[in-house]
């Protein structure tokens, strides 16, 4: 639910500045509209993000190790050295997207 990811989110966020919380790990964040999202340096490890709009979405540096991106719309999105090794990408709409440096090895 929307409820779900801003919790999700708020912990993210304090999880990055070193107040507690937690990374974006194996959450489902599926059939999301989430076009221009600021998650750079975010953790999303195993992340589900399939079926979501990622327009223009922000991933700068990372950790999408083993996501599933499948069926995602990420034109635009920023990928600049994220780790997206292992990630699912099949019919992801990736046109225009920012995939410079990004680690796309197999998992």
């Amino acid at each position: 639910t929307p409820e779900e990811f801003v919790d999700i989110v708020k912990l993210h966020d304090r999880f990055v500045r070193g107040m507690g919380g937690g990374p974006i790990l194996l959450q489902n964040l599926s059939n999301l509209r989430l076009p221009k999202i600021n998650f750079q340096n975010a953790t999303l490890a195993g992340a589900n993000l399939s079926r979501s709009v990622l327009t223009q979405a922000n991933f700068v540096s990372a950790d999408l190790y083993g996501a599933n991106l499948q069926s995602t719309d990420a034109q635009g999105a920023d990928f600049y050295r994220a780790d997206l090794r292992g990630a699912q990408s099949h019919g992801a709409k990736l046109q225009n997207a920012n995939l410079r440096e990004a680690d796309l090895r197999p998992g």
